[in-house]
């Protein structure tokens, strides 16, 4: 998901600036889907409201929402493994956002 997501954030990008918003529809479907399905949960809400906006043709506050989306990518902590080998879900989450709706 992590190497994934800044990929997909600048596709989403520039499907915005070409007004491809079916194209941002289908990636903010993704991230809503995956960020959720592998713990990312601070990724949920934003992308579903970024995927009705665009849905909706509402590019101005389409490009808001992926704003506040690409603020939270850039706080992501990386897991870290713990001893037991499993993965701390609270590094999963973007720093300031795990608490957040």
């Amino acid at each position: 998901f992590i190497d994934k997501l800044d990929g997909e954030l600048k596709t989403a990008e520039t499907a915005l600036s070409r007004g491809d918003l079916a194209d941002l529809v289908r990636i903010a479907h993704w991230l809503k889907g995956a960020g959720g399905t592998v713990g990312y949960d601070a990724f949920t809400k934003p992308a579903a409201r970024l995927e009705a906006l665009a849905r909706s043709g509402e590019a101005d506050s389409a490009g808001q929402e992926l704003d506040r989306i690409k603020t939270l990518s850039g706080m992501i902590v990386a897991p870290t493994a713990a001893s037991d080998g499993a993965t701390d879900k609270a590094a999963r989450q973007p720093a300031q956002a795990v608490n957040s709706n």
